[in-house]
Protein backbone atom coordinates (compact mmCIF):
# COMPACT_ATOMS: atom_id res chain seq x y z
CA UNK A 1 0.00 0.00 0.00
CA UNK A 2 1.32 3.45 -0.92
CA UNK A 3 1.61 6.11 1.76
CA UNK A 4 0.92 9.81 1.67
CA UNK A 5 3.72 11.99 0.33
CA UNK A 6 5.46 14.53 2.52
CA UNK A 7 3.03 17.40 2.79
CA UNK A 8 3.53 21.12 3.31
CA UNK A 9 0.60 22.57 1.39
CA UNK A 10 -2.71 20.97 0.40
CA UNK A 11 -5.87 21.99 -1.39
CA UNK A 12 -9.16 20.83 0.13
CA UNK A 13 -12.05 20.40 -2.30
CA UNK A 14 -15.33 20.67 -0.40
CA UNK A 15 -18.25 18.93 -2.05
CA UNK A 16 -21.67 20.48 -1.67
CA UNK A 17 -22.86 17.64 0.61
CA UNK A 18 -20.77 18.99 3.49
CA UNK A 19 -22.77 22.20 3.75
CA UNK A 20 -26.12 21.32 2.19
CA UNK A 21 -29.24 20.53 4.15
CA UNK A 22 -32.45 19.05 2.79
CA UNK A 23 -34.58 21.95 4.02
CA UNK A 24 -32.07 24.78 3.79
CA UNK A 25 -29.24 25.92 1.55
CA UNK A 26 -26.75 25.66 4.41
CA UNK A 27 -26.41 23.24 7.30
CA UNK A 28 -24.88 25.65 9.80
CA UNK A 29 -23.78 22.92 12.20
CA UNK A 30 -21.82 21.24 9.42
CA UNK A 31 -20.37 24.60 8.31
CA UNK A 32 -19.15 25.17 11.86
CA UNK A 33 -17.54 21.72 12.13
CA UNK A 34 -15.85 22.13 8.77
CA UNK A 35 -14.54 25.60 9.61
CA UNK A 36 -13.07 24.29 12.87
CA UNK A 37 -11.35 21.44 11.05
CA UNK A 38 -9.90 23.72 8.37
CA UNK A 39 -8.57 26.05 11.07
CA UNK A 40 -7.05 23.07 12.90
CA UNK A 41 -5.33 21.88 9.72
CA UNK A 42 -3.90 25.32 8.96
CA UNK A 43 -2.80 25.93 12.57
CA UNK A 44 -1.34 22.54 13.40
CA UNK A 45 -0.40 20.71 10.24
CA UNK A 46 -0.23 22.15 6.72
CA UNK A 47 -0.88 25.24 4.62
CA UNK A 48 -4.48 24.99 3.40
CA UNK A 49 -6.21 26.27 0.27
CA UNK A 50 -9.92 25.55 -0.21
CA UNK A 51 -12.21 25.21 -3.23
CA UNK A 52 -15.96 24.88 -2.61
CA UNK A 53 -18.62 23.33 -4.77
CA UNK A 54 -22.02 25.05 -4.95
CA UNK A 55 -24.65 22.50 -5.85
CA UNK A 56 -26.43 23.30 -2.59
CA UNK A 57 -27.33 26.65 -4.17
CA UNK A 58 -27.40 26.15 -7.95
CA UNK A 59 -26.36 23.75 -10.69
CA UNK A 60 -27.27 23.50 -14.35
CA UNK A 61 -28.22 19.82 -14.10
CA UNK A 62 -31.14 20.74 -11.83
CA UNK A 63 -32.38 23.39 -14.27
CA UNK A 64 -31.76 21.54 -17.54
CA UNK A 65 -35.44 21.73 -18.52
CA UNK A 66 -35.70 25.42 -17.72
CA UNK A 67 -35.32 28.33 -20.14
CA UNK A 68 -31.95 29.51 -18.85
CA UNK A 69 -28.94 29.37 -21.16
CA UNK A 70 -26.23 26.89 -20.09
CA UNK A 71 -23.46 29.51 -20.05
CA UNK A 72 -25.50 31.87 -17.88
CA UNK A 73 -26.55 29.00 -15.65
CA UNK A 74 -22.94 27.98 -15.10
CA UNK A 75 -22.05 31.56 -14.20
CA UNK A 76 -24.83 31.57 -11.59
CA UNK A 77 -23.29 28.40 -10.18
CA UNK A 78 -19.82 29.97 -10.12
CA UNK A 79 -21.27 32.99 -8.31
CA UNK A 80 -22.71 30.58 -5.75
CA UNK A 81 -19.22 29.24 -4.99
CA UNK A 82 -18.38 32.73 -3.69
CA UNK A 83 -21.33 32.54 -1.29
CA UNK A 84 -20.12 29.19 0.07
CA UNK A 85 -16.53 30.38 0.37
CA UNK A 86 -17.51 33.58 2.19
CA UNK A 87 -19.77 31.67 4.57
CA UNK A 88 -16.99 29.20 5.43
CA UNK A 89 -14.33 31.83 5.88
CA UNK A 90 -16.66 33.97 8.01
CA UNK A 91 -16.97 31.05 10.41
CA UNK A 92 -13.22 30.51 10.23
CA UNK A 93 -12.70 34.11 11.35
CA UNK A 94 -14.79 33.39 14.41
CA UNK A 95 -12.48 30.47 15.14
CA UNK A 96 -9.55 32.92 15.17
CA UNK A 97 -7.89 32.19 11.86
CA UNK A 98 -6.70 34.66 9.24
CA UNK A 99 -8.30 34.08 5.87
CA UNK A 100 -8.71 35.46 2.37
CA UNK A 101 -11.26 34.74 -0.38
CA UNK A 102 -9.98 35.12 -3.93
CA UNK A 103 -12.08 35.57 -7.05
CA UNK A 104 -11.10 36.50 -10.62
CA UNK A 105 -10.47 40.17 -11.37
CA UNK A 106 -13.59 40.55 -13.48
CA UNK A 107 -15.83 39.50 -10.57
CA UNK A 108 -13.77 41.11 -7.83
CA UNK A 109 -16.08 42.04 -4.91
CA UNK A 110 -13.96 44.42 -2.78
CA UNK A 111 -15.83 44.07 0.54
CA UNK A 112 -15.54 40.27 0.60
CA UNK A 113 -13.02 39.02 -1.99
CA UNK A 114 -9.52 39.80 -3.19
CA UNK A 115 -8.38 39.70 -6.81
CA UNK A 116 -6.84 36.30 -7.46
CA UNK A 117 -3.16 36.09 -8.25
CA UNK A 118 -1.33 32.79 -7.78
CA UNK A 119 1.83 34.43 -6.42
CA UNK A 120 -0.13 36.52 -3.93
CA UNK A 121 -2.13 33.48 -2.87
CA UNK A 122 1.07 31.48 -2.31
CA UNK A 123 2.38 34.27 -0.07
CA UNK A 124 -0.80 34.23 2.00
CA UNK A 125 -0.56 30.45 2.35
CA UNK A 126 3.07 30.73 3.47
CA UNK A 127 1.84 33.05 6.22
CA UNK A 128 -0.47 30.23 7.42
CA UNK A 129 -3.62 31.97 6.30
CA UNK A 130 -6.59 30.00 5.00
CA UNK A 131 -6.98 30.71 1.29
CA UNK A 132 -10.40 30.22 -0.33
CA UNK A 133 -10.46 30.13 -4.14
CA UNK A 134 -13.94 30.81 -5.52
CA UNK A 135 -15.45 30.73 -9.02
CA UNK A 136 -14.21 27.30 -10.15
CA UNK A 137 -12.04 27.46 -13.28
CA UNK A 138 -13.77 30.76 -14.19
CA UNK A 139 -15.24 29.05 -17.25
CA UNK A 140 -18.62 27.41 -18.01
CA UNK A 141 -18.81 23.74 -19.01
CA UNK A 142 -16.29 22.79 -16.32
CA UNK A 143 -16.51 21.76 -12.68
CA UNK A 144 -15.11 22.76 -9.32
CA UNK A 145 -13.19 19.46 -9.42
CA UNK A 146 -11.25 20.84 -12.38
CA UNK A 147 -11.02 24.16 -10.58
CA UNK A 148 -9.57 22.44 -7.52
CA UNK A 149 -6.85 20.64 -9.47
CA UNK A 150 -6.03 23.79 -11.45
CA UNK A 151 -5.72 25.95 -8.32
CA UNK A 152 -3.70 23.22 -6.56
CA UNK A 153 -1.19 23.24 -9.41
CA UNK A 154 -1.01 27.04 -9.53
CA UNK A 155 -0.50 27.23 -5.76
CA UNK A 156 2.12 24.44 -5.78
CA UNK A 157 0.15 22.18 -3.48
CA UNK A 158 1.45 18.71 -2.66
CA UNK A 159 -1.96 17.03 -2.72
CA UNK A 160 -5.66 17.55 -3.47
CA UNK A 161 -7.95 16.34 -0.70
CA UNK A 162 -11.51 15.74 -1.86
CA UNK A 163 -14.17 15.31 0.82
CA UNK A 164 -17.23 13.32 -0.29
CA UNK A 165 -20.20 11.49 1.18
CA UNK A 166 -18.41 8.10 1.07
CA UNK A 167 -15.14 6.96 2.66
CA UNK A 168 -13.03 6.70 -0.48
CA UNK A 169 -13.31 5.36 -4.03
CA UNK A 170 -15.41 2.29 -4.84
CA UNK A 171 -15.99 0.20 -7.96
CA UNK A 172 -19.60 1.46 -7.86
CA UNK A 173 -21.67 3.76 -5.69
CA UNK A 174 -21.61 2.00 -2.28
CA UNK A 175 -24.78 3.83 -1.25
CA UNK A 176 -26.61 2.06 -4.08
CA UNK A 177 -24.60 -1.15 -4.61
CA UNK A 178 -23.73 -3.25 -1.56
CA UNK A 179 -21.29 -5.33 -3.63
CA UNK A 180 -19.12 -2.30 -4.45
CA UNK A 181 -15.42 -2.83 -3.70
CA UNK A 182 -13.36 -0.11 -2.04
CA UNK A 183 -9.91 0.80 -3.33
CA UNK A 184 -7.19 1.78 -0.85
CA UNK A 185 -5.12 3.09 -3.76
CA UNK A 186 -5.85 3.41 -7.46
CA UNK A 187 -3.92 4.85 -10.39
CA UNK A 188 -5.14 7.74 -12.49
CA UNK A 189 -5.05 5.40 -15.46
CA UNK A 190 -7.37 2.85 -13.84
CA UNK A 191 -9.73 5.54 -12.51
CA UNK A 192 -10.00 6.99 -16.02
CA UNK A 193 -10.33 3.57 -17.68
CA UNK A 194 -13.10 2.48 -15.32
CA UNK A 195 -14.76 5.92 -15.50
CA UNK A 196 -14.88 6.04 -11.71
CA UNK A 197 -16.84 9.08 -10.61
CA UNK A 198 -14.42 10.38 -8.01
CA UNK A 199 -13.73 13.51 -10.04
CA UNK A 200 -14.68 14.52 -13.54
CA UNK A 201 -12.49 13.20 -16.34
CA UNK A 202 -10.90 16.58 -17.08
CA UNK A 203 -9.78 16.96 -13.47
CA UNK A 204 -8.31 13.44 -13.42
CA UNK A 205 -6.47 14.00 -16.70
CA UNK A 206 -4.98 17.23 -15.41
CA UNK A 207 -3.89 15.57 -12.16
CA UNK A 208 -2.44 12.64 -14.12
CA UNK A 209 -0.44 14.88 -16.44
CA UNK A 210 1.04 16.87 -13.55
CA UNK A 211 1.26 13.86 -11.19
CA UNK A 212 -0.40 15.50 -8.21
CA UNK A 213 -1.91 12.93 -5.80
CA UNK A 214 -5.62 13.03 -4.96
CA UNK A 215 -6.73 11.94 -1.50
CA UNK A 216 -10.43 10.99 -1.35
CA UNK A 217 -12.05 10.77 2.07
CA UNK A 218 -15.38 10.89 3.84
CA UNK A 219 -16.54 14.32 4.91
CA UNK A 220 -16.40 13.16 8.53
CA UNK A 221 -12.71 12.43 8.10
CA UNK A 222 -12.05 16.17 7.80
CA UNK A 223 -13.85 16.73 11.07
CA UNK A 224 -11.89 13.84 12.66
CA UNK A 225 -8.52 14.41 11.08
CA UNK A 226 -6.59 11.94 13.24
CA UNK A 227 -8.78 9.16 11.85
CA UNK A 228 -8.13 9.90 8.17
CA UNK A 229 -6.54 6.55 7.43
CA UNK A 230 -9.81 4.75 8.09
CA UNK A 231 -11.60 6.94 5.55
CA UNK A 232 -9.51 7.29 2.43
CA UNK A 233 -8.42 6.32 -1.05
CA UNK A 234 -5.24 7.70 -2.59
CA UNK A 235 -5.09 8.28 -6.37
CA UNK A 236 -1.50 8.09 -7.63
CA UNK A 237 0.53 7.81 -10.84
CA UNK A 238 1.12 4.22 -11.95
CA UNK A 239 4.84 4.45 -11.14
CA UNK A 240 4.06 5.25 -7.47
CA UNK A 241 2.25 1.96 -6.85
Amino acid sequence: MSSLPSLQRILVKISWEVIAWSKHVFNYENVDKLAQSLVWLADKWVEVAVVCGAWNIWRWRDTIDAWIDRVKSDHLWMMATVMNAVLLNERAIQHWKKWVVFSPSWVHIPPITKQYNALTARDRLAKKELVFCAWGTWNPFSTTDSGAVLRALELQCDLVLKATKVDGIYSADPLKDTTAVKYDTITYEKALEKNIKVMDQSALWMAKEEEIPIFVCHIDAIWKVIDWFNHWTLVLPAKSQ
